[in-house]
């Protein structure tokens, strides 16, 4: 995410950044002053906080974030105590509006500050696959289980599974996998190879995991005994 007209910075997950909401008289000193990396929380949603500059004691701060800089497509619109503001990042990359202004609660609201525009750019972690384990043999078993690992801002997932290891020779490919797990059938005998990557909500694909080989062997020979 980078701050537009002010200076640039590229944010590859979360970011903790510091923006100055303007006093009641003024609107000209709101300025994103500072940007660095933040936690990321439990729920392994990525989060973005913003904090501004402390007007004093009693002030309630009204954050605004659209979609445009006219304010109509406004995604969150949420009264602070403090400075400050933390709310999971934006699923889908994009161009994004924030403005403050200072709310007395025993008077009336400050004006909006100039409004800052960033450029969000959705980075997707390469998910890790779960199952089958690498280089797993399955005796006669023509349906195989995978699992995968859950991405944060995942739409969905692409699955292709291929005959070899460079994916020349794909097998089965699906571009709407859902779910992190997924049902493949009718498998022939033979060594197979998959691999997995994440779809944000816009349709860009994250990197694709390490591909995961696996083998479908024939049956054990059957011991007939000799008359």
């Amino acid at each position: 995410m980078k701050l537009l007209n002010i200076f640039s910075c590229i944010l590859c997950s979360l970011f903790y950044a510091t923006v100055l909401p303007v006093p009641h008289s003024s609107a000209a000193d709101n300025t994103l002053i500072t940007a660095s990396k933040g936690d990321e929380a439990s729920n392994m949603v990525e989060m973005l906080h913003l904090r501004w500059k402390n007007l004093g004691e009693g002030i309630i701060y009204q954050f605004q974030m659209a979609r445009d800089k006219e304010f109509q497509q406004i995604i969150i619109d949420q009264k602070c105590e403090r400075p400050e503001i933390a709310f999971p990042q934006p699923d889908a990359s994009g161009i994004y509006y924030i403005r403050t202004r200072p709310v007395d609660p025993n008077g009336p609201a400050g004006k909006f500050s100039p409004v800052q525009v960033y450029e969000l750019s959705v980075k997707l972690q390469v998910p890790s696959i779960i199952l089958p384990e690498e280089i797993s043999e399955f005796r006669d078993i023509h349906d195989m289980e995978v699992k995968w690992s859950q991405v944060p801002r995942a739409a969905v997932y692409h699955v292709i599974l291929a005959r070899d290891r460079v994916f020349k020779y794909i097998f089965y490919e699906n571009t709407q996998v859902p779910d992190t797990s997924l049902q493949i059938r009718n498998l022939d005998y033979g060594t197979y190879y998959i691999k997995v990557c994440a779809i944000s909500k816009d349709g860009k694909e994250g990197p694709f995991s390490d591909a995961r080989a696996f083998i479908i062997v024939p049956p054990s020979p059957r011991n007939i005994p000799i008359q």
